[in-house]
């Protein structure tokens, strides 16, 4: 790591750096503070203004540097304001923060150092949450940087036309990114990557997850001798007092873990905390994990939204296009998805296990008012392709998607799932559990207004010429409970290629394999000569 060589150079409040220019921050947060506020005061004119990085002299080797931040100094801080604990705000418009170095490469590391754990959680996580940057302009840019351990990442809020470009997060918490409003925002040529271990080259820092009972509630504590064992076979959560099942052994209690008090966001053994969470019973146990369990890109609110040509490796969710904050649309496109093909741990810790199927469960889109196109991606191993969520609309096309261990693509609820130009290999592998019982290459759960149209004649129907490679059910139309023939869902994929030959699976027996007046059309094209199509991929 270079030296800090100098304050930085963009001027005072008074006294900005001209229209068009760039000026260099040192490796420190108090000098990167101090830059932005300068920058955030003088560009309200309109001109663009860049801030880069003196990472002083590196002799033969490319220069770079990591700033650690402890997120305690307000200047140039959202404050309260936006709930990010000193986030550094980027409130005017037309910035560039460009961590390059002279030769282009991505050179500036940020890596948190406050006292906040890095903490995956059901829902969010309590407590202060610091970030990085909060993006509060439009025309704003941060690129070519490097984030570790931010309880949150980077958050564009508001505005228009931001881009985060080349960002590097191998250390991410709750979400990595962040888009809650504003329109036609970009992420791109970025790489984010999930179940990593903290302890890789990163002394004195630990990941950590929210413990949790078997039927999903939150474990209770005051102090950090309240957070139970394990049980030795099933995982299963255990004291004292409720012992394990069918004479299991209640391991000793998990090494590491803390009681986390919700009211500070602080451990119990935390002096700041006195010992003990208060109010009474206002902790929670956490747990040693890895980092990066949860999604990647959280897209909460926001139209004309963009992710393009980014790598995603282990990410539980790569992209989730939701309506949390309000209505949002996406293109998600060209970018690559990749899973696991073997389960992980933490370190030499046999409690913490990730099986290979819980490793990434593939982008998707949540809530009736989230729309997403996926477009030209690139998703294999895992849990599932593509998916359209409690009433999303969900347009796909030109994806490869295999080797997927549930499904390809997959719809739950009365939403709506088209494609077209789709190839389709291997998906549904692993055995069928009660929690997944269907496999295949297009599968429909559980809600009969759910739409989905993967090739029809109608007007305005898809294409179709999707590609349909492996012995398993190509598409499953379950829906339960199902008690006649109309509460099955309609489907209808004609055009296609079929390497095994059409088969719409129904589960409940009623319809039999392909029923036109329920499921819509399936067209047969057995060896996919009509259309020049194939299974070599």
């Amino acid at each position: 790591m270079a030296p800090s060589v100098s304050a930085h150079t963009c001027g005072t409040p008074t006294s900005c750096i001209p229209a068009g220019g760039t000026c260099l921050a040192s490796c420190s947060e108090s000098d990167v503070r101090q830059a932005v506020a300068v920058l955030n005061q003088c560009g309200t004119d309109g001109a663009k203004r860049t801030l880069k990085f003196s990472f002083g002299s590196c002799g033969c080797n490319p220069c770079a540097c990591t700033i650690p931040f402890a997120n305690t100094d307000s200047t140039a801080s959202c404050g309260g304001i936006e709930n990010f604990t000193n986030a550094i705000c980027l409130t005017a418009d037309n910035l560039t923060i460009d961590g390059s170095n002279a030769q282009g490469t991505p050179s500036a590391t940020f890596k948190y150092a406050g006292p906040y754990p890095c903490a995956s959680c059901s829902g969010s996580c309590t407590g202060p949450q610091p970030a990085l940057f909060a993006v509060l302009g439009s025309n704003d840019t941060i690129k070519n940087v490097a984030l570790q351990f931010f309880p949150e990442g980077i958050h564009i809020r508001r505005g228009d036309h931001n881009t985060l470009s080349g960002v590097v997060d191998q250390f991410y918490c709750e979400d990595a990114l962040t888009i809650d409003g504003g329109t036609n925002h970009a992420i791109q040529g970025s790489t984010l990557v999930g179940s990593t271990d903290p302890a890789a080259g990163n002394t004195g820092h630990t990941c950590y997850k929210e413990r949790l009972t078997p039927a999903g509630q939150k474990l209770a504590c005051n102090v950090e001798a309240d957070c139970p064992g394990t049980c030795s076979q099933s995982g299963g959560v255990c004291t004292a007092s409720a012992d394990c099942p069918n004479g299991e052994t209640c391991a000793t209690p998990i090494a590491g873990q803390h009681c986390h008090c919700n009211a500070t966001g602080l451990w119990a053994s935390d002096p700041a905390s006195g010992g003990t969470c208060q109010p009474s019973g206002g902790g929670t146990c956490y747990r040693p994990a890895l980092c990066g369990l949860d999604k990647a890109i959280q897209i909460n609110a926001g139209t004309g939204l963009h992710v393009d040509n980014t790598s995603f490796v282990n990410t539980l969710t790569p992209v989730l296009v939701s309506d949390g904050l309000g209505p949002s649309s996406a293109t998600i496109e060209t970018n690559q998805v990749t899973g696991s093909q073997a389960d992980l741990t933490l370190g030499g810790d046999p409690t913490f296990k990730i099986a290979k199927q819980q490793v990434c469960d593939g982008p998707a889109a949540s809530g009736p008012s989230a729309t997403a196109t996926f477009r030209g991606n690139s998703i294999q191993y895992c849990k599932f392709g593509i998916r359209s969520r409690a009433g999303a609309t969900v347009h796909t096309e030109q994806n490869t998607v295999k080797n997927d261990y549930v499904s390809a693509f997959e719809i739950e609820g009365a939403g709506t799932l088209t494609g077209s130009f789709n190839r389709m290999k291997d998906n549904g592998t692993l055995p069928a559990t009660p929690a997944d019982p269907v496999r295949g290459a297009i599968v429909v759960l559980d809600d009969v207004n759910a739409h989905v149209d993967f090739g029809s004649r109608v007007s305005g129907g898809e294409l179709g010429l999707n590609v349909f490679c492996g012995g398993l059910g190509d598409v499953w139309d379950r829906v339960q409970p199902c008690s006649s023939a109309c509460c099955a869902a309609a489907v209808s994929a004609e055009r296609n290629c079929f390497e095994m030959g059409t088969n719409i699976v129904d589960p409940s027996g009623i319809n039999g394999l392909v029923d036109f007046a329920y499921h819509g059309r399936v067209g047969i094209d057995p060896l996919c000569l009509d259309y020049g199509l194939a299974c070599g991929f």
